[in-house]
């Protein structure tokens, strides 16, 4: 095993197979911050699309208008962002990145397709409004007039603050070791496979819209982690021992979603600047169009941070907590063999039944945060970004 000579590198960086040329940052090692911020960015973009998928679907669920929708991605990216870093510090302590769950979909269609929940298309006409928000797009309501999707976000609300406690309780009496003796692969492999056959109609509605690009995407990215990621960059370096040298970095090893991500996107604006995308939104191809998005980015705020208590206190019924509390049922079992599994990639021994009560009772609290941040769905370890643990090779919790 030879070990990577790169002196600006905090964490120690191995060399486990001269023919493969993998680089590795084990789960105690601590990347410099300027690769942590890449490292990061690179899980974001893996788990993006899922989670703006869910967002879309909740969304709609609540009778959603365009402007309401960015406070609902902008509620359940602040809720993943809190159960990761939780998770990380204190659950389990791997390098796990939590996602909306959409195994929490189906529930939530459930509920809202209810006669008191049922969306009016002139209740949805209007734009969005809370209490005394200065946001112009929250206008159009006085003081005492909700709009329509906001009774229904607290209803969502209540219903996972009340699965999410159960999950705490679950976590803290020590439900889950004694679970463990009754759940295998046997249990776990089915679970995880009809959830991520669950997300079938998401990839394929996304893709639908440009199968070129979207199989140009998998292209490269499978290009850059297989094929050439075994190739160094030489980069220029400086040390207090060896002054400024060359030293070897492997860049698509690292990165392949980044650098897919940057090649695709430059692709599709070269195609946009030079006309050959088509300019109606009718028409197949548009929305590959660097610029077909560019309204919403215009509109949506700067700034945004949700807090407790923003659309109310949170409602519940027992329709709802019902139907929550079994589908986080459902994913304390998909938790267990997430768990398991990344502890597998990064060569670390399965965690202990305290270990996995602790990170039971930290996503359960996690939730229930997010819950009260404004979140209409519960977080769950997502599995795409424990492949690309596997792929690159970067394992540190802090990457």
């Amino acid at each position: 095993m030879a070990e990577a000579d790169d002196s600006n590198h905090e964490g120690r960086v191995e060399n486990v197979n001269r023919t493969e040329n993998l680089l590795i940052y084990k789960v105690t090692d601590n990347p410099s911050w300027n690769l942590c911020v890449f490292f990061g960015l690179q899980h974001l973009l893996v788990a993006i699309g899922n989670t703006i998928s869910v967002s879309l679907v909740v969304s709609h669920s609540i009778c959603a208008d365009e402007t309401a929708k960015v406070q609902v991605l902008s509620n359940i990216m602040f809720s993943c962002g809190i159960s990761t870093i939780l998770q990380s510090l204190f659950g389990t302590r791997l390098p796990i990145y939590e996602g909306a769950n959409s195994a929490s979909i189906p529930v939530i269609v459930a509920l809202m397709s209810l006669g008191r929940w049922e969306c009016v298309a002139a209740a949805t006409a209007r734009p969005t409004v809370f209490g005394n928000s200065t946001d112009e797009s929250l206008s159009s309501y006085s003081e005492d007039e909700e709009a329509p999707w906001i009774i229904r976000l607290r209803e969502l609300q209540g219903c996972v603050m009340v699965a999410s406690a159960l999950h705490v309780v679950i976590g803290l009496f020590g439900v889950v070791g004694f679970m463990l003796r009754f759940i295998g692969p046997l249990t776990t492999v089915p679970m995880i496979t009809l959830v991520a056959l669950g997300l079938y109609d998401v990839i394929n509605g996304l893709a639908a819209k440009e199968w070129g690009i979207a199989l140009l995407s998998v292209f490269m990215v499978v290009f850059f982690a297989f094929y050439i990621g075994r190739f160094a960059v030489p980069l220029p370096s400086y040390s207090q021992d060896r002054k400024f040298y060359i030293s070897k970095f492997y860049l698509f090893k690292l990165f392949p979603m980044v650098l897919a991500m940057l090649v695709v996107w430059l692709l599709c604006g070269i195609l946009t600047w030079t006309g050959v995308l088509p300019t109606s939104e009718d028409s197949y191809g548009y929305y590959i169009r660097t610029d077909a998005y560019i309204a919403a980015l215009i509109e949506a705020p700067v700034f945004y941070f949700p807090y407790p208590g923003r659309y109310g206190i949170p409602t519940v019924s027992s329709a709802g907590c019902t139907g929550a509390c079994i589908a986080m049922l459902c994913v304390i079992i998909k938790d267990i063999g997430d768990y398991r599994a990344v502890a597998s990639i990064v060569d670390e021994p399965p965690p202990p039944s305290h270990a996995f009560n602790r990170g039971i009772a930290v996503q359960g609290f996690s939730n229930l945060l997010g819950g009260a941040f404004g979140s209409p769905i519960p977080t769950v370890p997502y599995g795409q970004n424990h492949g690309l643990i596997s792929m690159t090779k970067v394992k540190g919790v802090a990457g």
